[in-house]
């Protein structure tokens, strides 16, 4: 049986790559389908980004995550209704999976960088195929962070099928 890794966000798009992967590949393959969320850090009034100012500071033993540190582990990472960052992002997995129509999906959800998770995943499952969607965004977008499709392509082992 064929093993399908579909990486999702909460969009539109991620739906509809996930209804492509399921057109393609069909009622019998066996899919996963993975979130990965970044974690609100604690202290630090929100996104840095709201400011205007990237602060690339590090801090012993944190994990970086998009441009600032991450101080809270995913182990610690909750909402105030107890439910973890991974339980989210598993959440989120299980919404787009049901949203596609794909009938038992494996749902996975992790914290941090989305592009070695996904490739963690994959070779962690033993999957034949990963499937991402590419958002088609702006050349000074393209500059301060390369998509995520576009890093997963670049660093798999394992077919790549990118849904524009």
């Amino acid at each position: 049986m064929t093993k399908i890794l579909i990486a999702v966000d909460n969009t539109e798009h991620s739906t509809r790559a996930a209804r492509i992967a399921h057109s393609v590949f069909g009622d019998s393959a066996d899919y996963l389908v993975i979130n990965v969320s970044g974690v609100e850090t604690t202290g630090w009034g929100g996104d840095p980004m709201l400011w205007g100012v990237a602060y690339p500071a590090m801090v012993p033993g944190a994990a970086v995550v998009g441009s600032y540190p991450l101080v809270v582990s995913s182990n610690e990472a909750g909402s105030a209704s107890g439910t973890s960052a991974v339980e989210r992002a598993e959440q989120v997995a299980g919404t787009v999976a049901a949203a596609a129509d794909i009938p038992g999906a494996t749902t996975l959800g992790d914290v941090g960088d989305p592009v070695p998770a996904i490739l963690l995943a994959a070779e962690t499952h033993e999957v034949d195929v990963i499937v991402v969607g590419a958002s088609h965004t702006g050349w000074f977008a393209r500059l301060i962070a390369r998509p995520v499709a576009d890093n997963v392509l670049k660093g798999s082992d394992r077919p790549v099928m990118v849904v524009p």
